[in-house]
């Protein structure tokens, strides 16, 4: 992709309204469509322990009724020009998303503005919403995949802290949640001070900012800052936990290590370093050995969650029962040979490639034009962060590889959740 069709300063407007909000506009008119994408920066990170889950409540709710328009009148709207509106909460931030013809942008952007300012949290509603989440809680308890994940987290991170949660709650606190509660929650921290909306797509810039100016000049609130949360070090001794689920025929695996945050120096290498360990082609390194030589797994990956905190740098695999200790023994081989040994030119050169290829792809669409902007303007990467992305990757060299592996990794201590029966005698 040429550096001149890569988004960057010379074709994003960047415009920001008195009350701090920051709205992104990219115009392509390659097709008669538009997409919003925006973050509010309010998340789980801003609940009391003893409301897990009431961010990620309000974030469904948003959507459930507004002063001007009921849940279903929300929908028909929306259904009857093919249009949608899509709100969650994560950690620190909820993501709210918007598409429709761009002939109905000034309809998508009222019916956004009434979303996020206007929300009336009706008790019918919040009741249909909790008993959702209440289920999709309860299917998470069933699943070796969510156990082993939530299990993961808990060990990690240090009791209480907010990153140790799940962004959904647990049972408890959900029940518990009352609609004023959230509506509480919400005149608390919604607010447009550090907050943006990025739109991509057959639009005119000055039009979009008078709409968006006109639907959301008027929205108030305080200066929302994001907490400092407490520090996590890095395990000293290997913590592991087995959740038992007799029903079960697979077992799950997490296992990893605190990674880096967005804007850490190592970030780069960090994600050179795991795409070669478990993303590229069929899973990296652990692809290869631990589900194609040696088939001990339905599958397996490395991910690195970096966001405004170190997120954990780990492993995950899908095995029968019988397997898990074998599994395990063969993703810290090669952790610790990522370690040890410099990788091939040639290899690295595939995964810097392949990292490399992956953006154009992104960039293919509005939505994902949208999305890319939305994390460079969250993550204060600045407007021409893509045209020197290439080049980072490129520079990348076998021994930052090896240095950050050996700085972040550690065959020998680290964090071990599982999930599944309990293997057979002798297994």
């Amino acid at each position: 992709m040429h550096e001149s069709s890569l988004p960057n300063s010379q074709n994003i407007v960047r415009h920001e309204l008195a009350n701090g909000l920051m709205l992104l506009i990219r115009e392509n008119h390659a097709v008669p469509t538009v997409e919003v994408e925006g973050t509010v920066a309010v998340g789980s990170v801003h609940e009391m322990m003893r409301d897990a889950g009431l961010a990620a409540l309000t974030a469904r709710m948003l959507r459930r009724g507004t002063k001007n328009y009921s849940f279903e009148q929300l929908n028909d709207i929306l259904e009857g020009v093919g249009a949608s509106i899509e709100v969650s909460a994560g950690r620190r931030g909820t993501s709210v998303h918007g598409t429709a013809l761009s002939e109905d942008l000034s309809l998508l952007v009222t019916l956004l503005a009434d979303v996020l300012q206007k929300p009336t949290f009706p008790a019918d509603q919040f009741h249909i919403v909790q008993k959702q989440t209440l289920a999709q809680l309860q299917e998470q308890l069933n699943d070796t995949g969510a156990m082993a994940s939530l299990t993961f987290r808990t060990l990690l991170y240090p009791f209480g802290h907010p990153n140790a949660r799940n962004i959904l709650g647990d049972p408890q606190t959900v029940h518990r949640l009352q609609p004023l509660d959230v509506a509480q929650f919400y005149a608390l921290n919604f607010t447009p001070h550090g907050a943006h909306l990025v739109v991509v797509g057959d639009v005119d810039a000055r039009e979009v900012i008078a709409l968006v100016e006109d639907a959301f000049g008027g929205w108030r609130g305080g200066d929302t800052t994001q907490p400092d949360l407490p520090e996590v070090l890095p395990p000293r001794e290997v913590r592991r936990r087995k959740v038992v689920m007799p029903d079960k025929t697979q077992s799950d695996i997490v296992l990893g290590w605190l990674g880096v945050h967005r804007l850490d120096p190592d970030w780069m290498m960090v994600n050179v370093a795991n795409t070669l360990l478990g993303r590229f082609g069929m899973g990296g390194r652990l692809g290869d050995s631990v589900r194609e030589k040696q088939g001990l797994a339905y599958y397996v990956y490395s991910s690195a969650e970096a966001g405004l905190d170190a997120g954990p740098w780990l492993t995950a695999a899908g095995v029968a029962p019988q397997a898990v200790n074998q599994a395990i023994h063969s993703i810290l081989t090669e952790v610790k040979r990522l370690q040890d040994e410099p990788v091939s030119a040639e290899e690295l050169t595939d995964s810097q490639s392949y990292i490399s290829g992956v953006l154009p792809l992104q960039l293919e669409t509005n939505r994902g034009v949208a999305n890319v902007i939305s994390n460079m303007e969250w993550y204060n990467l600045g407007l021409d962060y893509l045209l020197s992305y290439s080049d980072a990757v490129w520079q990348v060299t076998p021994v930052d590889v090896q240095r950050v592996a050996q700085k972040y990794l550690d065959s020998e201590v680290y964090v071990l959740a599982t999930a599944g029966p309990v293997p057979p005698a002798g297994k």
